[in-house]
């Protein structure tokens, strides 16, 4: 990525929008549909990010197919996130985040609180780092803190902690079934109401229930995207449509319906 690749234009006046107790905006409040489709575009222009993955995986002779790069899709991607419907200040997870497509995408057309990122190979974790730089670069001053958090980790995905996570990105069309069976232990600590989203390979968990199944458009084809959340969240909305239920409910147990269970840029 190069310094050319900035955009010139001028800046887009920040949010007049009301934010709660003077809350800093969101990323995402600081640009239009547009502008952020075209930051986006500029930041990994002339990117290549299958081949630093090739290239860093021959090096070091890493043969784990769970490695293959593929990367979003702009539009694709933005409608998994209507689909899912994020509450604003919440956690965005991707394992696998490659050189932070997925990440930025979140973090400008979502009011994220925070994004994070796990990825195992150097060379993409150095690109996702830039492009956050390159975000940077083109806001003002003023606008450079927001409410807005990333966190991008070089690291095993076995090595990562999502108990603060609300919703959870895997493009596992590749990934094998250990690793699978680990990420499917790991979802089943997130707190309740976490979402998870799947590309080809969902977790497997009692503890889950498909939302939506259907076929979205990927750089390497159209693999089967699922959707799932906890079914606790899900009897939680149902319980709430039958107010006087969920009070004896809480009266009886002495506890609330819904349980948390757990662990920058």
């Amino acid at each position: 990525m190069s310094d050319q690749t900035v955009s010139t234009k001028p800046k887009k006046e920040p949010s007049t929008s009301p934010v709660a107790g003077g809350q800093l905006p969101y990323l995402c409040d600081l640009f239009s549909r547009q502008e952020a489709r075209e930051l986006y575009e500029q930041i990994y222009k002339d990117v290549k990010g299958v081949k630093v993955s090739h290239e860093e995986r021959n090096q070091k002779k890493l043969t784990d197919k769970s490695l293959i790069y593929g990367e979003a899709c702009y539009d694709e991607f933005c409608e998994i996130l209507q689909h899912v419907q994020p509450n604003p200040g919440s956690t965005f997870y991707d394992l696998g985040s490659g050189i932070g497509k997925a990440l930025v995408i979140a973090a400008m057309t979502v009011p994220f609180a925070k994004v994070v990122g796990a990825e195992m190979l150097e060379g993409l974790h150095a690109i996702s780092m830039e492009a956050v730089s390159r975000i940077k670069t083109h806001l003002s001053d003023q606008e450079k803190e927001t409410s807005t958090q990333f966190e991008i980790h070089c690291k095993d995905l076995n090595n990562i902690s999502m108990t603060d996570a609300d919703i959870v990105f895997i493009s596992s069309t590749c990934f094998s079934d250990s690793l699978m069976d680990r990420i499917s232990r790991q979802c089943e600590q997130l707190k309740t109401g976490a979402k998870v989203v799947s590309l080809t390979r969902g977790i497997q968990s009692s503890q889950y229930e498909t939302i939506e199944k259907k076929h979205i458009k990927m750089s390497w084809g159209s693999p089967t995207y699922s959707f799932k959340n906890t079914k606790a969240q899900r009897r939680h909305r149902r319980l709430r449509s039958a107010p006087h239920q969920t009070k004896t409910l809480n009266e009886n147990s002495g506890r609330s319906v819904v349980d948390d269970s757990s662990g920058s840029l």
